[in-house]
């Protein structure tokens, strides 16, 4: 019974990394989209 519950409790966890990682990375992307688009545009301007 004990092994059992482990086991979910592991796999819901792995789950919530996993999307907070996503999220993590998606956040990265976005940061270095609008720093490089400002330093674009600082450059033309």
């Amino acid at each position: 019974m004990a092994a059992v519950v482990l086991q979910r409790t592991t796999e819901l966890h792995f789950q919530h990394t996993e999307k907070q990682t996503i999220s993590l990375h998606l956040n990265i992307y976005f940061i270095v989209d609008v720093f490089s688009a400002t330093m674009l545009f600082l450059r033309h301007s």
